[in-house]
């Protein structure tokens, strides 16, 4: 993402560090829902993912947290500039991907970490499209 800013502009503002924090936070509860899905997978090859390590119910709750902080810092590019079609970008993405955590941290079978996943994929996109169209006005 940084790189990409710095092809536009080789003075990195202060909106491309806000957006690369919000991947930042984001990767974990993305790669962690998937984890849960698969743990079966990572355990048997012994990859270290956090629900291996620390069991699904435990793995469900960081991520419900994770994702909280994400979405709480996905509102940051607001204060540099971002308007309202980021914002609505960043809260649609955002409350549908706590939901889908929230519903994880109860249940945590394959198909509810399968949304989480997938809803997190909804979430970057609104983030990102939001930050390329507001950008536009």
């Amino acid at each position: 993402m940084l790189a990409g800013a710095a092809a536009a502009d080789p003075n990195i503002g202060a909106v491309p560090l806000a957006l690369a924090f919000v991947l930042f936070l984001w990767t974990p509860p993305h790669f962690w829902s998937l984890a849960i899905a698969f743990r079966a997978d990572y355990a048997s090859i012994g990859v270290p993912m956090l629900p291996v390590v620390v069991g699904d119910k435990r793995a469900a709750k960081v991520i419900f947290v994770s994702t909280l902080a994400l979405v709480a810092a996905s509102l940051l590019p607001l204060a540099f500039g971002l308007g309202a079609i980021y914002f609505a970008g960043a809260v649609t993405g955002g409350l549908l991907f706590i939901q889908k955590a929230w519903l994880l941290a109860r249940d945590t079978n394959r198909k509810t970490a399968m949304t989480c996943f997938h809803a997190s994929l909804i979430q970057l996109t609104l983030v990102l499209l939001g930050a390329i169209i507001d950008a536009q006005f």
